[in-house]
């Protein structure tokens, strides 16, 4: 078999795995792993054939975030102790491998046809999602993975409420954004409307106060973005007026509310009774008040080892170190950014707000000055997208699962590879 027809048949391998990766973020953890590997694999060898690496030129400043990134992370190592093999393996395993899945997908779909077939892959795949979700609700059962209520919150396919609105906080803005494109196919501007207002309602009953926070911001961002003042905070008004009037929506937020109120008053007065860590969806859990109380512990981490951290997934090892809970107990920190700190340093940590930052920045600019485009709509969708995704990371633990990170990663990486398409096309005028 000749080099070429090598690099060729790998080449496909990465474009199918990838679109099976999207197709299985929802549904499959294992499918997900699967993807991730078969990616992996085919990469490595069509590089090792064909060490082409232009994709980097498009935005080498992000490249040296990444490897700064990746370099502290792996300094973070010379801290975990006893729990090096722990750190190995996050390294590799869980950070390592999504960083080269952003890699691949920003080096491999950089042709519009891609592109486009990711989209629709992937809204359709939203679709079916989010009908799942409400067949939860309503019907008594969750068609992909057979999962029930959270309390009064719908998961659809996912195991909680907050992994399910990272889902759809990420593509709630994107389908919005689609549908300000001008399809002369009627057919599809009615899927992307049904698509958009399924999804819509699924992220109000999720009740995911996180991922609503992180779909306003990231509307006001898509307004700054498109200029589509109307069509877009109309939506934005429907959907909180929805929240307003929706029972369980309102109870939620007003128990949020109180139990801040609450749990703000105890750490003023130096106690922390009447922080509890049971519960559910309905209110006075590990989503409320013991949030606080678990930062807490993070911070005197990060005051502890500043600048390396504990160490690379050590996190949870440690933490009933430096938990300030009553009955004690072991948790993620709930905010992303807290636990990155903690776990790699805060060198680690800017490096990474520098990464993607720097690719979020970039490709709102660009995506408003082609905002006429499909494409340009396209990557202003993507943009923010991934923005509200880190809004809600503020308060959970997306890039630390497995099915809200592998989204994250790829859709990081089809916002380059996107960027890198518009840019060439400008470049040509």
């Amino acid at each position: 078999m000749s080099r070429e027809k090598i690099i060729k048949i790998a080449d496909k391998i990465i474009e199918y795995s990838i679109y099976s990766l999207v197709f299985f973020i929802p549904i499959s953890i294992a499918g997900v792993g699967i993807s991730c590997v078969f990616a992996t694999i085919a990469f490595f060898v069509k590089k090792s054939l064909h060490p082409d690496f232009s994709f980097i030129k498009d935005n080498k400043f992000a490249y040296v975030f990444l490897s700064l990134f990746i370099m502290f992370m792996a300094l973070s190592l010379i801290n975990s102790g006893p729990y090096l093999s722990k750190s190995l393996r996050a390294l590799g395993g869980k950070w390592i491998q999504y960083l080269f899945i952003f890699i691949i997908v920003a080096d491999t779909f950089r042709t519009p046809k891609r592109i486009k077939n990711v989209i629709i892959l992937a809204l359709g795949m939203l679709g079916w999602v989010t009908l799942s979700a409400w067949c939860q609700k309503f019907l008594g059962f969750e068609f992909f993975r057979g999962r029930s209520l959270v309390g009064f919150a719908v998961t659809g396919p996912f195991k909680n409420p907050n992994d399910f609105g990272a889902y759809l906080v990420f593509y709630l803005l994107l389908i919005l954004n689609v549908n300000t494109i001008n399809f002369r196919n009627k057919i599809y501007r009615f899927f992307a409307l049904l698509i958009l207002f399924l999804s819509g309602g699924a992220l109000l009953l999720a009740l995911s106060r996180g991922a609503w926070l992180g779909f306003l911001l990231g509307g006001f961002l898509l307004v700054a973005i498109t200029k589509k003042y109307k069509y877009i905070l109309s939506f934005l008004s429907l959907f909180f007026i929805s929240v307003a009037f929706l029972s369980t929506a309102r109870v939620r937020l007003e128990k949020t509310f109180s139990l801040v109120w609450n749990a703000v008053s105890a750490q003023a007065g130096g106690s922390a009774t009447g922080i509890s860590a049971g519960g559910g969806a309905e209110g006075s859990v590990i989503g409320d008040p013991i949030r606080f109380t678990i930062w807490q512990g993070a911070i005197d981490m990060i005051r502890e080892n500043p600048f390396l951290g504990k160490g690379l997934g050590t996190f949870m090892s440690y933490f009933e170190q430096y938990s300030h809970i009553p009955k004690g107990g072991v948790y993620y920190a709930h905010n992303c950014y807290l636990q990155m700190a903690a776990e790699s340093g805060i060198f680690s940590f800017i490096f990474f707000l520098c990464f993607v930052g720097f690719i979020l920045y970039r490709a709102a600019r660009l995506s408003f000055v082609n905002r006429q485009k499909s494409f340009g709509l396209i990557l202003g969708g993507l943009t923010a997208g991934l923005f509200g995704f880190l809004v809600h990371s503020t308060f959970d633990t997306q890039l630390y699962s497995v099915q809200p990170k592998a989204l994250f990663w790829v859709m990081l990486g089809l916002t380059q590879a996107t960027y890198s398409v518009l840019l060439c096309d400008q470049k040509k005028l």
